[in-house]
């Protein structure tokens, strides 16, 4: 089947970058529930370059405010995002089964940020917590699923006694 960009000729909709951006940006109000690792970190990283691209464009539009820090389109920005990202913030904690207050550790100078970055490279916590259930799943039930499937896969052949087609 052939891509074409955001759809396919069935016009069923592929996952794509921008889907998932909006997609996490949907749930910007909801502090409830868990994030995965790989969700907090696509968010951050996009937001980050976006705010970098930003950046640039307020200082060669002229319109960056030494002053204050921040430029025109910066500013616009950073308010957009403020609020998706603390959610997206407090649900990675919730993940690592931590509470949302945890966010507050930042404001111990230099100790407080590091400790909160490692928490947020964590992975999720195994099947549910007092947040709720893993965005991943039950990732020990799968492996489990994957192992019972390999183990029968290596059995002999019941039906005609042969083991592994051999004869």
């Amino acid at each position: 089947m052939r891509h074409t960009f955001g759809k396919t000729r069935t016009s069923e909709y592929r996952v794509t970058w921008v889907n998932m951006y909006f997609t996490i940006f949907r749930r910007c109000f909801t502090i409830g529930g868990r994030a995965a690792r790989g969700e907090y970190w696509y968010f951050t990283l996009v937001n980050s370059a976006v705010f970098f691209l930003l950046w640039r464009a307020d200082l060669l539009l002229h319109t960056y405010n030494e002053g204050l820090s921040i430029g025109l389109l910066t500013g616009v920005f950073a308010a957009v995002v403020a609020l998706p990202q603390f959610c997206v913030t407090v649900r990675r904690l919730h993940d690592t089964g931590r509470n949302g207050w945890w966010i507050l550790i930042q404001l111990v100078p230099i100790v407080g940020g590091l400790w909160f970055f490692i928490v947020l490279l964590y992975p999720s916590q195994g099947g549910e917590n007092r947040y709720g259930s893993s965005p991943l799943g039950n990732t020990e039930q799968q492996l489990d699923g994957i192992g019972v499937r390999a183990e029968q896969a290596l059995q002999p052949d019941a039906s005609n006694g042969a083991h592994n087609g051999g004869e």
